[in-house]
């Protein structure tokens, strides 16, 4: 099976739709109440942009905007498999999240995540610091990470985020 990945379009939508919605439906990611999937996909590849909100030690958040990437894994001229990241702050790209990592159901196991998580990781300069948040229904996820090198710096006490960073 050849993969071959590349940059996300408008005409990915369906795909990111359907994986995004399979993904909260799931407990793997956070959708956005009352805003409809297509619409966060339409704006996010149109702009290359997300806003999020950023929680300080104290409590205390900030809403800022922050570049994203979207790359799409595709065999056989389809779609089976999407990546989104973004710099951690938006000054700042020497540290990488992995924001978003899905895969159809019937391509697991068949090397299309690692395929997205190494070309993600060879698009940026030697030291930069990868990451990820990983709700802990996830856990097919903390574990493929692991064996990528990535290592469980934290737990969080409230909600059990697993938060894994690299090197």
């Amino acid at each position: 099976m050849k993969t071959i990945i590349r940059d996300a379009t408008l005409d990915d939508l369906s795909f990111l739709v359907g994986q995004f919605d399979e993904g909260v439906s799931g407990g793997h990611f956070a959708g956005q109440p009352g805003v409809p999937t297509a619409r966060i996909w339409h704006e996010w590849l149109r702009k290359r942009l997300m806003v999020r909100k950023c929680f300080r030690p104290d409590g205390s958040f900030i809403v800022e905007q922050v570049r994203i990437a979207t790359s799409i894994a595709e065999v056989d001229g389809k779609p089976v498999g999407l990546l989104l990241s973004s710099p951690e702050t938006p000054a700042d790209t020497s540290a990488i999240e992995i924001y978003m990592l899905s895969v159809l159901k019937s391509v697991r196991r068949q090397g299309v995540a690692s395929a997205l998580i190494r070309v993600e990781e060879h698009r940026h300069v030697a030291g930069t610091t990868f990451y990820a948040r990983c709700y802990p229904k996830s856990t097919w996820a903390i574990g493929f990470l692991q064996k990528h090198g990535y290592r469980v710096e934290r737990i969080s006490p409230d909600s059990g985020m697993h938060y894994l960073r690299k090197p």
